[in-house]
């Protein structure tokens, strides 16, 4: 099994020591993503690079030669990014064992999960427990789940996890941490702990797609307030206020580059943000990029406050599964020039092929379009001849077995 994701910034710390065993040794490098790596008849027994990109464990059970692995190991830059895997069924699998022994040296841990077996779970929580002991050296966290909820399953077991490692630590120097494919509702005590202990945040995302969101505006802003660094944000909808926004524009905060939206069914009880207060965050973060997510349960009338014009919006995607012509149109006049990425999950029409046509006349800058249902020959040509920077798109003109898969432009 796989278990380590491989890191793009191995240091020359390989190198040095290749040197400094034998010069007669071969050094040879991954064009793909310059890392370092040293071929298998110099090191036999450590970790070796596949061609993904990961790292084997199958030479772990081999008995490693001890002072190779302690010089290569004792540096902090040597191992920087991490991916375990909890999926193999098998509590205290070796994955586990693997994460404890290099732990001391990953900056950046990505924990993949697949929760529908309680053993897995239990790796999950284990991983964490182990690390809360040298989780102070962490820059990155990131939660993935891969498999089906049980029933009635909500996921306290590895929340309750994630909650322990912070309550272990009274500060930490996290920059990063990512919880969007972590599908468990999210509430204030948990982002209230995650921020309170790690006052260095760069980017924190919480928008997981959930039915409900638990996380309130008074603890956002009490996390904006303790993490003045943040420059990346996800959230749903629902949390943002105009209170919040008015947080982001203090002048000691760094410049706000990323802010991902995700709306959904709650936000028909909430009022929406003010054109006005968009413009203000627009002006204040002039780099700032937007990414909105409306999805199935957004009710239609909603969607036009939503999407107000003043929106630095990057990405865009509306999976609505309803007729979105008048909002593709307003899209085409009003994130000309700033969308890159557009997502549409809507019905066919000859109206909705006209609104594609605007849009492909206007938004020069796109990179990718996604459109799941057929469209014309002509929208198709369009997109391909009015923007030159498209590398990804799905148009389909006629229909095809499910899933859609899309075309990459080199």
């Amino acid at each position: 099994m796989f278990i380590g994701e491989g890191t793009e910034h191995i240091e020359d710390a390989h190198l040095q020591y290749a040197k400094a065993k034998s010069a007669s040794e071969d050094v040879h490098r991954l064009p793909s993503n310059s890392a370092t790596w040293l071929s298998k008849q110099h090191l036999p027994l450590m970790w070796l690079w596949s061609a993904e990109g990961r790292l084997d464990s199958s030479a772990i059970s081999e008995p490693v030669e001890p002072e190779w692995k302690q010089d290569m190991f004792k540096h902090g830059t040597v191992l920087r990014r991490k991916k375990d895997w909890c999926d193999s069924g098998e509590e205290n699998d070796r994955n586990v064992h693997v994460c404890q022994h290099f732990q001391h040296n990953v900056k950046y841990l990505k924990i993949t999960c697949d929760q529908s077996l309680k053993a897995n779970r239990k790796n999950f929580a284990r991983i964490l427990h182990n690390l809360s002991e040298t989780a102070t050296n962490l820059l990155g966290l990131s939660m993935v789940c891969t498999g089906q909820n049980p029933y009635f399953y909500s996921g306290q077991d590895l929340l309750q996890s994630v909650n322990n490692l912070f309550k272990a630590n009274s500060y930490l120097h996290l920059r990063h941490i990512d919880f969007r494919k972590m599908p468990f509702t999210l509430d204030d005590g948990t982002i209230q702990l995650v921020s309170s202990r790690s006052p260095c945040l760069e980017s924190l995302f919480i928008n997981n797609k959930t039915f409900v969101c638990k996380v309130t505006s008074e603890t956002l802003k009490e996390a904006l307030r303790h993490c003045p660094n943040l420059s990346a944000l996800g959230l749903f909808y629902t949390s943002l206020t105009e209170a919040v926004l008015a947080e982001l524009l203090n002048a000691k905060r760094l410049p706000l580059k990323l802010l991902q939206l995700h709306c959904e069914r709650m936000d028909q009880f909430n009022p929406t943000i003010s054109e006005e207060m968009w413009k203000t965050l627009a002006k204040r973060h002039q780099t700032l990029s937007v990414d909105i997510e409306l999805d199935h349960t957004v009710p239609a009338k909603k969607i036009p406050q939503i999407l107000q014009p003043a929106i630095p919006v990057a990405s865009i995607e509306l999976n609505t599964f309803t007729f979105m012509v008048e909002q593709v149109s307003f899209i085409s006049r009003n994130y000309h020039s700033t969308l890159k990425r557009a997502v549409l999950q809507t019905t066919s029409s000859d109206k909705l092929n006209q609104a594609l046509l605007q849009l492909a006349s206007c938004c020069l800058s796109l990179e990718e379009i996604h459109c799941y249902c057929v469209v014309s020959v002509a929208v198709v040509q369009a997109f391909l001849l009015h923007c030159p920077r498209l590398c990804k798109y799905t148009l389909k003109t006629s229909k095809e077995p499910h899933p859609w898969l899309p075309e990459i432009l080199q």
